[in-house]
């Protein structure tokens, strides 16, 4: 099940993530790697997530690799190690989406919503580049824990792109 498209203002938040560079294939393999190692060190650490933890697409290029950060949200910027860094997401305007669903699903959310925001004339915060297109923040935000609930049907995934400022409207609705 998906919502319609709604607009939402984000506040900064600061985050602990672990980066990866994968191929559009990879991204199941970082995710089950990712997010147990992330769980791990933030409890060794005493760091608590205030919120659910996250993929962030940085760039992407379809192609040949992304670059993705495992993160979740926190009430305040640390130290990070052992593979582990810290950041902070910006604050703005988003466009979301929610699907309910298995994580295989999302494959045909994302040109639903791509789609949508061509049509509305919106414009992401996006720098386009010879090795893809670099978001300001693209999350696939995960509210069920699939470890506590199996039935994939009743996982919860919210998608949000931050939308450029105001007065940068595209053709493509890519930017």
């Amino acid at each position: 099940m998906l919502t319609l498209p709604e607009f939402v203002e984000r506040d900064a938040q600061p985050y602990p993530y672990i980066p990866y560079t994968v191929p559009m294939d990879g991204i199941d393999g970082a995710a089950d790697e990712g997010f147990p190692r992330l769980f791990a060190w933030m409890k060794r650490n005493g760091v608590v997530p205030v919120g659910a933890p996250f993929i962030n697409y940085r760039r992407i290029d379809m192609m040949r690799t992304l670059d993705i950060e495992i993160g979740a949200p926190v009430a305040a910027a640390g130290e990070g190690d052992d593979g582990v860094h810290f950041s902070q997401l910006p604050a703005g305007r988003f466009a979301r989406v929610v699907w309910t669903g298995p994580y295989n699903g999302l494959r045909d959310v994302m040109p639903m919503f791509i789609g949508w925001a061509k049509e509305k004339r919106l414009a992401w915060d996006v720098e386009h580049a010879t090795d893809g297109e670099r978001f300001a923040c693209r999350l696939q935000i995960h509210e069920i824990d699939p470890s506590e609930e199996r039935d994939p049907q009743k996982w919860v995934t919210q998608v949000a792109i931050k939308l450029a400022d105001e007065g940068r409207a595209s053709d493509d609705g890519r930017r």
